[in-house]
This record gives structure tokens, sequence and C-alpha cells, in this order.
């Protein structure tokens, strides 16, 4: 970002612009997984495990009579799953995370499989011995019966590499900030790498907080308005990483107004979406901290590329990742009026993801004595006053403040422009 012949980076600032791009890269592939998680939804929303064993049936010659009766064993044999559940371990023997929907895989975590699995297919094969195309039916039907559906598994691996990737830039923050400051040989040694280890082992999300807080004097949570979601979703992902994805004690403790224990947390394609907003700001908020720290020249320019990337996810509907780089601009640009200006930004992604009343009380309290009538203009507008804030308009309209142009484009008109309410301000 800066052209001139003596200006010389140091391999820590190298590395954190290289994380720029990386992070950047890293959030784009990841929304284009969700959207294929989606397409193979769709695809095969439309055919059931029966339906694919079903056509199995047909190729290998199977009888309709044959494949009722193979559905009849199977539903038999899960009955009897469930039942020695109950009857060997019992409700109170069993830990809230091995409560699952299939029967089957929890005799696979803590029974002998066999004894229910291999019961069916014995029965099976002795009862349709001589039966053609049993042999290629039979493992089909179970196959299709045992496979999970492949969203739900893409999105669950999707949230665990969001937030992996998270821990890697903090983890690389920290060996460059430990190498630094340390005797080490280079930044592949490995006392360093177990160094950074210890600071990251146990301690979470609020722990990775505090170590870049108290050695680098940096907030991991500027850029982030909705920091109860960010730890929400490193919860999300420990449960569905080591707790079958149903809530469990340290669940209930981290996250405000969570579910009752043993409650299943399934991500969805829209919360992925948000997930990646939410970490996406939170790494280029962090890097872009430390930057300006180093270099605080470049201050304006990383406000001009995060003022542009909040743009852009306006433009592409991203009202939490637009906000959050809003609330990012805001606190690195040292133009007290662009502060203000991006207030109005945030607020505007807010009002138009949540409501009007998830802004209004900020709004409200919000003092524009001191800012020029455009701010007064735009706290009216928010606060639906449009009487008043038509008024204004129109006086502002006529001093020359605010062009035709800009009632036309600015995105705080919008409301108005949509309404046609805008229409009955024109000067005559």
């Amino acid at each position: 970002m800066n052209d001139s012949p003596d200006y010389a980076q140091t391999p820590d600032e190298v590395e954190l612009f290289l994380q720029l791009g990386a992070i950047r890269d890293f959030a784009t592939g990841c929304r284009e997984l969700v959207n294929v998680a989606e397409d193979i939804d769709r695809r095969t929303a439309d055919s059931s495990p029966i339906d694919v064993a079903a056509q199995v049936a047909t190729q290998a010659g199977v009888t309709r009579d044959v494949q009722h009766r193979v559905h009849e064993v199977f539903a038999e044999a899960e009955q009897q799953a469930s039942a020695l559940v109950v009857s060997v371990l019992g409700e109170s023997d069993v830990a809230a995370e091995e409560w699952t929907a299939d029967p089957f895989a929890l005799i696979a975590r803590t029974l002998y499989p066999q004894s229910i699995v291999a019961q069916v297919t014995n029965r099976l094969q002795a009862e349709f011995e001589n039966q053609p195309g049993l042999a290629m039916y039979l493992p089909a039907y179970a196959a299709a019966n045992f496979r999970r559906p492949r969203k739900p598994l893409l999105l669950r691996a999707l949230l665990a590499v969001i937030c992996g990737q998270v821990e890697v830039c903090i983890v690389r923050i920290l060996r460059r900030n430990l190498l630094t400051n340390r005797s080490y040989p280079g930044i592949n040694d490995e006392q360093l790498e177990s160094d950074v280890r210890k600071l990251m082992m146990g301690s979470g999300l609020e722990g990775w907080r505090k170590q870049i807080n108290d050695r680098l004097g940096i907030d991991i949570k500027t850029g982030n308005t909705e920091w109860p979601a960010v730890v929400e979703l490193f919860e999300r992902r420990h449960v569905l990483v080591h707790r079958e994805g149903l809530v469990d004690h340290r669940y209930l403790r981290r996250v405000p107004d969570a579910p009752p224990l043993g409650t299943p947390l399934e991500p969805t394609s829209d919360y992925l979406r948000q997930a990646v907003d939410l970490c996406e700001v939170l790494t280029i908020g962090l890097v872009f901290q430390l930057l300006a720290r180093l270099h605080p020249e470049l201050t304006d320019g990383f406000s001009v590329v995060a003022s542009t990337w909040a743009e852009e996810a306006v433009t592409e509907g991203r009202q939490l990742g637009a906000e959050g780089y809003h609330r990012l601009l805001g606190a690195l640009t040292t133009n007290s009026l662009e502060v203000e200006r991006s207030r109005v930004e945030q607020w505007l992604d807010r009002q138009q993801r949540l409501g009007t009343d998830a802004i209004h009380d900020e709004v409200a309290a919000w003092d524009t004595e001191s800012l020029p009538q455009e701010y007064k203009l735009a706290r009216l507008i928010l606060l639906g006053e449009d009487d008043a804030g038509l008024r204004l308009l129109a006086q502002l309209r006529r001093d020359g403040d605010i062009s035709d142009s800009d009632v036309g484009s600015w995105r705080l008109f919008r409301r108005w422009r949509d309404q046609d309410v805008i229409r009955s301000t024109k000067p005559a």
C-alpha cells in the first residue's frame, strides 16, 4: 500500500499483508461451499433411501415382496436396537451426547455391533438364500438406510474449518510476537511451536482474545457487533466435534439463553453464511489493527479498504458482514465525521437485517447537536420520524447541502425512494 522505494517491510508485516488476501479468499470459498451443499441437497431431496434402494432392486431383479420383507426386518432390527440401548445402558447411564436419533450409531460406539447388525444380515441371507439379486440389493439397502444426509455433514465440517481458520490466524500472530520478543533460532523452531501451543491450549476464544490483548494491546472484538454470536459459533463447533452436536454443560455455561441439555444444534446454510461474515471481519479487523499500529500512516488506506469491502457486502446482501466492516471503519479512521458516517451505516445494516426496533434506542440516544445537518436528518429517518425528516430535507435541498443526485443515490433515502415518499420533497 506504500510504493515509495525506501519502504521496507519486516517479515511480520509481510505475513500480515499476506493474511489479508488469504482471509478474503477463504471467506469467498466458504460461501461457495455453502452453495454447493445446498445444490447437493436439492439434487438429493427427491430421492429417499428407499427410492435409492428400489433402483438397485430393479437392476438386480429383486421382487417387491422381497423388498417389503427386507424393509420389515430392518424396521424390527431398529426396534431391537432401541430396546437394547435402554435395557443394557439405561437412560441414567448414558451421557447426553450419546443419545442420538440413530440407535445403530450408539451401539457401534458402546456395544458389540454384531449383536444386532450381524443378526439382520444373517437372518436375511438365510431367509432368501436363493433369491436372485439379493447379494446386490441387501448391501445397497443397508447403505441407503444408514446413509446420513450430505448437507448437514458438509455444514458441520465447514463450521469446523471456519473456526479453525480463525485459530490459524491467531496462531500465526502469536508465533510472530513470540519470535520478535524472545530468543528463538527461527520461525520453525520446535520450542517456539511448543510455546505457541501452550498459549492456545484449552483457553478457547475468550482465552485467545486475552492473549492478544495482553501481548499486543488489541481487542479482537473490534469490528464485531455480535460478539456473543461469535462465542456461540465456537461453542457450537465444540459440541459438533466432541458431543455429537448436542448441547452439553459447557455450552450451557458459555452461551446465554441456550436450549436445554441434549438439544441438537445442526447448523443451517444461513447460520454458516453468518459465521463466515463474523469470522472474516474478526480476523481482518485483527490484522488491520496490527498493521495500523505498525504504520499509522497507512490507517487512512485501511479505512478506505474497509469501506470498500463494506459496500461490497451491502451489494451482496450480507448485512452482518457490512455492519462489521462499517464498525471496523469507524474504529480505524481518524476523521470524526467519518466515525459518525460509519455509525449511520452500521445502523442501516442492522435495520435492514433486524428491523427498526433493533436500533431505536441507540439512535434515539445519538447526540447530533454539534454535527452537520445531514446527520440530524439521518437520525430522523432512522427513527421513522418522516414528517420532521421531510421538512429538514426540503430545507437542505433549498440550501444546496443535499442535491437531487444525493437523494437518488444515498442509501439513507432508500426507504423513502421505495415508498415514493421522496417525490413530495422536490423543490418547486
